[in-house]
Formats: C-alpha cells, sequence, structure tokens
C-alpha cells in the first residue's frame, strides 16, 4: 500500500480511507476478495492445482487459501471446480 500511497501523492492512511468510502471495504477485505476473485476465475478457465492457485492468488500457503476462499464462497475450492464443471455440462 506504501507505494500505491506515494504514487498517488497520498498517505497510506487517507489512502485506506478512499478505498474504504469507494468500495464500502476494509482495505485488508478488499485485497482479500480480490484475491478471491482472481482465484475462483482460474478455478473456472484452468485446471491448475490449488496450490498453484493459492501461490499465483497471493497466499503464504494453500491452508490459509483454502480458509479465505471457503469463506467467501460457502465452498472448498475442489468443491467450487466440480460444481461449475457440472453447471457447464
Amino acid at each position: 500500500m506504501l507505494g500505491l500511497a506515494r504514487a498517488l501523492g497520498a498517505s497510506v492512511r487517507t489512502l485506506h480511507r478512499y478505498l474504504q468510502r469507494a468500495s464500502g471495504e476494509t482495505p485488508k477485505h478488499f485485497i482479500e476478495r480480490i484475491r478471491f476473485e482472481a482465484a475462483r476465475t482460474q478455478l473456472e478457465t484452468t485446471a491448475h492445482t490449488v496450490k498453484r492457485l493459492a501461490a499465483s492468488a497471493g497466499y503464504a500457503d494453500e491452508a490459509s487459501f483454502r480458509r479465505a476462499f471457503s469463506r467467501y464462497s460457502g465452498m472448498t475450492p475442489s468443491a467450487y471446480r466440480r460444481w461449475v464443471q457440472a453447471r457447464q455440462k
């Protein structure tokens, strides 16, 4: 966030306030949601492993990715992939 704030000529705190006002989310929740959306799209369009998706979405480990994904979608990444594949048939 510091780099982005500097590029915009604002403080980190000001950037956080603007982001919360614009998105209705805290910066942490906003970033988690964006990571989730990126991973969800990859689950729908690729056959990458969950471990690879976790890394590409910016998660340090697969377990934290699985928890975050379940929190946002209500299902595990593997269950979500199966659900998407069943809907496409």
